[in-house]
């Protein structure tokens, strides 16, 4: 029953692309109604017999005919996904019958074994190239060809290029930089149209199959990535009528295996992108911040961040002599304990409770204060809030700057003032009265 269902599977899908084909000349319900009971039929067989590709496919084709039967009317863009959901029954077909055929010299033990070969490329090759020789290498046990190659489709769309050649009387994989025109040939028509093609005769030019003056037969199996063609699988045989519709199946199947793998190896790529691009953003970052870092540890004022947990982000060694710990010991500690080891550097015992309110987020602080430890100076010290660039908070810097020479010099300015004013005035009241008793 499998094997009359698999036969079977070129006319129920052929069924379906003259249905669309009619309805994509003129909206018919007999048409659509056709469309409709022939999906349906398909899903359910498919989907009994064990044939899950078949049966995703063809239920999608089914909904999209119901509803037309329900609008009377198909939307544009629904006739392109009518017609790739005809084209992926076609690849599932392939894929079905190629599990199900057996007896032939290339068991189907031995192109299963393949498959599973072909999808471990997935886990150990990111190039291209790599993939494509390692395939290549895997496919000849189960297919017999004289050249394999693989075209990538350039970047304007107009040419196709060879890639990756194999040829087996060169003893392997020679250097192959032939460009076609994408118009040209079978296998520029296999790209075209997306889908695999078996030519049982043609010409063995100079072109890919390099069989100059003999004939040869071919299979050319396009390769996507999405929902874009990006080149095609080639395997070329010096004689002809080698290949069989089985041989198509198979080689539609590892067509399939590699642009999984294509498709991985790109995403890995792009992962891998990814982290070098964080990587070296990262690299900028932490640059940055040993230069911000080098220059605070060069400042003479003892400087902190407080970060908005209350534990200490940041502290250089001037704030570390300052505090009485080492610095170590200071980075990542709570806010509180740091504390308690500095209240007892106040002269004025009520000055640190400034600055945990200031640290509390309710005002910013500026003024001076006395301690006694490491030794007696007066300190220009500065609490004030840290923002991002979106304005978030990241915390408070504490900054304490020794100003003790400063307050010195301003004192001893106070007093020179003070006693050159008290040395003018002491003379004038002295004329002041000399004139009033005149």
């Amino acid at each position: 029953m499998r094997a009359e269902f698999a036969a079977g599977l070129a006319v129920r899908i052929e069924t379906l692309r003259a249905a669309l084909h009619r309805l994509e000349r003129g909206f018919r319900s007999e048409d659509a109604q056709g469309l409709y009971r022939a999906a349906h039929s398909l899903t359910g067989t498919a989907a009994s017999f064990g044939a899950e590709g078949l049966a995703h496919v063809a239920s999608d084709l089914e909904d999209l005919a119901r509803s037309w039967l329900e609008r009377g009317v198909a939307l544009p863009e629904e006739w392109s996904a009518a017609a790739a959901a005809v084209g992926e029954l076609d690849l599932a077909a392939r894929e079905y019958r190629a599990t199900l055929q057996s007896g032939t010299a290339r068991s189907s033990a031995a192109r299963l074994a393949v498959v599973g070969e072909l999808s471990s490329l997935i886990n150990v090759a990111v190039d291209m190239r790599e993939i494509f020789q390692g395939a290549i290498q895997k496919v000849q046990r189960v297919l017999d060809f004289r050249r394999a190659s693989v075209v990538l489709i350039d970047e304007a769309a107009m040419h196709y290029y060879v890639h990756t050649l194999y040829d087996r009387a060169q003893g392997g994989f020679v250097p192959g930089e032939a460009m076609f025109p994408v118009d040209q040939g079978v296998t520029g028509k296999a790209i075209h149209e997306g889908r695999p093609m078996r030519v049982d005769s043609l010409p063995g030019t100079e072109g890919i199959l390099l069989q100059e003056g003999k004939r040869v037969s071919a299979m050319i199996v396009p390769l996507h990535v999405g929902d874009r063609v990006i080149g095609a699988l080639n395997f070329g045989h010096e004689n002809e009528g080698h290949y069989t519709e089985e041989d198509l199946d198979w080689a539609v199947v590892l067509g399939r295996q590699i642009e999984t793998s294509l498709y991985y190896s790109k995403l890995l790529s792009t992962i891998a992108q990814q982290r070098e691009a964080l990587a070296r953003e990262h690299a900028t970052v932490q640059a940055q911040r040993n230069q911000l870092e080098a220059l605070i540890d060069a400042s003479d004022a003892a400087i902190m961040l407080v970060g908005p947990d209350h534990r200490i982000a940041y502290a250089n060694a001037e704030m570390a002599t300052l505090v009485g710990i080492p610095r170590e010991a200071v980075l990542g500690a709570s806010l509180e304990s740091l504390q308690r080891f500095f209240a007892g550097s106040f002269v004025e015992p009520t000055a640190l409770a400034a600055q945990g309110e200031a640290l509390a987020g309710r005002a910013p602080l500026r003024d001076r204060v006395e301690l006694a430890f490491p030794r007696r100076a007066v300190y220009q010290r500065v609490v004030a809030p840290v923002r991002d660039r979106g304005g978030a908070p990241l915390g408070h810097i504490v900054l304490y700057r020794n100003v003790t020479h400063e307050v010195a010099v301003e004192r001893a300015k106070s007093e020179f003032v003070s006693v050159v004013s008290h040395e003018l005035r002491t003379p004038m009241t002295s004329v002041k009265t000399s004139l009033s008793l005149l």
